[in-house]
């Protein structure tokens, strides 16, 4: 197990905590944020034509990407508020 300022690494059970030295998940990010710096828009719905796998996320002006099954990308509509 190694730790330091910004990331603890639990080796033993292959998890990372950020914000936290007692992650629960692979990735256990204790605070109110995360970010994907680059827009992402995939070429179309399909998993395989955008080398993409289940549960890949990507963004851009209009939408949010989700690989939400094994062969399909889904995309939510964003708006203003």
């Amino acid at each position: 197990v190694s730790q330091s300022r910004y990331a603890f690494v639990d080796a033993g059970n292959d998890r990372i905590g950020v914000g936290t030295s007692s992650p629960t998940e692979i990735l256990d990010i204790d605070g109110d944020a995360i970010r994907i710096r680059t827009a992402q828009t995939p070429a179309n719905s399909s998993l395989a034509t955008n080398g993409w796998t289940l549960g890949t996320i990507s963004w851009d002006e209009n939408y949010i990407y989700v690989g939400a099954n094994s062969t399909h990308i889904k995309r939510a509509s964003l708006s203003s508020f």
